[in-house]
């Protein structure tokens, strides 16, 4: 008698976050430090008022999308309630999502077009969606 390993299904992740947390999450998490790395950024909305700022910010791997402070944000630049919360320190935290997308521009002139999150947090967070257009890699063996 022969036993034959089972073979796995291919299996579509979808629109899912990892595993099974349903909608991608948003979790504010992280000790802010003078250690962390950050960068001074410009953030900028085409027919705005202003039509950009500057913004300082930390190069967060941990957070999937950027959220920028609420204090820091125009109060003429439109927000919609988000659909996602912020939770982890200090409690949960009210989300607004952009209705116009930004620009992102760094110190070396990359550019990511997002529809940031923003909320009422201590520090800017440019997060993986900003990272990943810039094309920054994480790794150890450079």
């Amino acid at each position: 008698m022969r036993r034959r390993a089972r073979r796995t299904e291919d299996r579509s992740r979808g629109d899912g976050g990892f595993g099974s947390t349903g909608p991608p999450q948003v979790r504010w998490t992280a000790v802010l430090t003078k250690d962390r790395p950050e960068t001074l950024c410009t953030v900028s909305m085409v027919g705005a008022t202003p039509s950009e700022i500057h913004l300082r910010g930390l190069l967060d791997t941990g957070a999937d999308v950027s959220i920028l402070s609420l204090a820091a944000w125009p109060p003429q630049w439109p927000l919609t309630l988000a659909k996602t919360s912020i939770s982890g320190l200090g409690g949960t935290k009210q989300c607004y999502v952009s209705q116009n997308p930004v620009a992102i521009t760094n110190p070396e002139g990359q550019a990511a077009i997002i529809w940031p999150h923003v909320a009422e947090i201590p520090q800017n967070l440019w997060g993986r969606d900003v990272l990943a257009a810039w094309g920054v890699q994480l790794g150890t063996d450079f």
